[in-house]
């Protein structure tokens, strides 16, 4: 299991609009599978993961007990993502 931070990318957005930091919880990893939410992907030899479901999305990078990476809600709304393995 993974957990962390989403901060918004671009600070010009109103908050309304985005959330400016959200929690992210659940990120879930069994083996070279990983899941958050409705999203599912598989991790590849080099650590990538691209994810998506509907709209949204999650891309990144697994290394050293942590997932970097960004996801969007498929509209206007992007975070940087930071993830340790709990």
């Amino acid at each position: 299991m993974y957990f962390g931070d989403a901060v918004i990318t671009d600070v010009s957005i109103p908050a309304q609009t985005c959330k400016t930091v959200q929690r992210v919880d659940g990120f879930q990893v069994s083996g070279f599978m990983a899941r958050y939410g409705q999203m599912s992907g598989i991790i590849e030899a080099d650590g990538s993961l691209r994810m998506a479901a509907g709209a949204a999305w999650v891309r990144g990078q697994f290394t050293q007990g942590q997932f970097l990476g960004t996801m969007g809600d498929g509209e206007v709304c992007r975070w940087r993502i930071r993830l340790l393995r709990s």
